[in-house]
Parts: C-alpha cells; structure tokens; sequence
C-alpha cells in the first residue's frame, strides 16, 4: 500500500497554497518560458490528435454525464456570477471591433424585395443574410 497523506490535508494544502499564488500567476502569464503563440501553433497536430481521440471514446459526453446540470449550475453560480460583469467591462474594446466586422457585412448584403407576410421570398432573405454571414466567417474575416 502506497503512503498517502488524507484528501481533506491535501486539498486544504492545495487551496491555501493556490489561492495566495495570484502574483505566480501574474508573472507567468507577463513572462512566459516560451511565446505563447508560437508553441500553442505548434502544438495543433497534437490537439486535433487529442480531440480525435476523444471523440473517438466519446469522452465529452461522459464528462458532461458525469458532471450533470447540478454540477455545472453550481460552479456558474459560484464563480461566474461574480466575474460576469467585469468580463464584459474588460472585453468589451475587443466586441466592438470584432461587431464592427460583422455589421461592415450586413451592411454589404443587397437584400431582394421583401414579399407579403408568410411569402416564401421573405426565407430567401434571412438565407441571403445567413449565407453571406457564414462566407465571411470561413474566409476569415471575422479574425
């Protein structure tokens, strides 16, 4: 048998240790070992290697069932709750110019004549939209 101290010292050793660390993380993410962009590329054949085998396994459905709706619903609760709004305030620089993007395309979009209520050509206008949103976004231009 393998000597192991008890969970409950571990995971109290755990938090107390990790909850005090927030200026580590601060200087890891200010001064990483390596450029974050330049291993993260690199390591793409290993993700999709990785995600590949996981579907295989069909490890996300597992994880989900594991966890259940009462599992997610308590960690939203306890943690996103409170760091919602400022995630908004701090990013919010960043959904302007991506919005930007996305309107500069619907403003593009020559949209045929608008036709009676319930007339099939109304559809072809939310296709019209839908479409030129989709190209967009696979030819990158909402990056």
């Amino acid at each position: 048998m393998v000597n192991v101290k008890p969970t409950d010292l571990i995971a109290n050793k755990w938090k107390s240790r990790a909850s005090g660390a927030t200026q580590d993380y601060v200087n890891g993410v200010t001064s990483p070992k390596a450029d974050w962009k330049e291993q993260t590329s690199a390591a793409a054949p290993a993700y999709n290697s990785g995600v590949q085998a996981a579907i295989s396994r069909g490890a996300f459905a597992k994880g989900v069932n594991a966890a259940g709706t009462a599992a997610w619903q308590s960690g939203a609760l306890s943690k996103g709750k409170d760091r919602y709004a400022g995630g908004i305030t701090a990013s919010a620089d960043k959904y302007t110019a991506k919005i930007a993007k996305v309107v500069g395309v619907l403003q593009g979009i020559k949209l045929g004549a608008r036709g009676a209520r319930g007339d099939a050509s109304n559809y072809d206008r939310t296709r019209q939209i839908g479409s030129a949103l989709h190209d967009a976004k696979v030819k990158g231009a909402f990056q």
